[in-house]
């Protein structure tokens, strides 16, 4: 795991972010200990302070005016950022966060 609570993990998920952002492109995976009952939106802030991209990078390419795609266990959220919002993690569960890095 690249990152560690003090307290004991409620589990993993497997996060996968594919975006284009000043000018540098990522396509990483990490594994990232979730807490009891964090939500998406929640992850993604504390990602935001502790994670291992550049500070705010999650509400960076959230603001953006065609935000990206986010899938949960392969299933496009369609109401960003409603659904960050609402659900809720469990363990194992994967997330992916594509941004459309060429248009077609």
């Amino acid at each position: 795991m690249w990152w560690r609570s003090s307290k004991k993990p409620a589990g993993t998920v497997k996060l996968t972010v594919v975006a284009f952002l000043d000018g540098k492109a990522i396509n990483r995976q990490f594994t990232v200990d979730i807490k009891e009952g964090e939500t998406l939106w929640k992850l993604f802030k504390r990602l935001d302070r502790e994670g291992p991209l550049d500070r705010n990078y999650f509400k960076r390419i959230f603001s953006l005016s065609r935000p990206p795609t986010v899938l949960l266990n392969g299933d496009r959220l369609t109401d960003i950022p409603g659904d960050l919002k609402k659900i809720t993690l469990k363990d194992a569960d994967e997330i992916s966060v594509l941004m459309p890095i060429a248009g077609g």
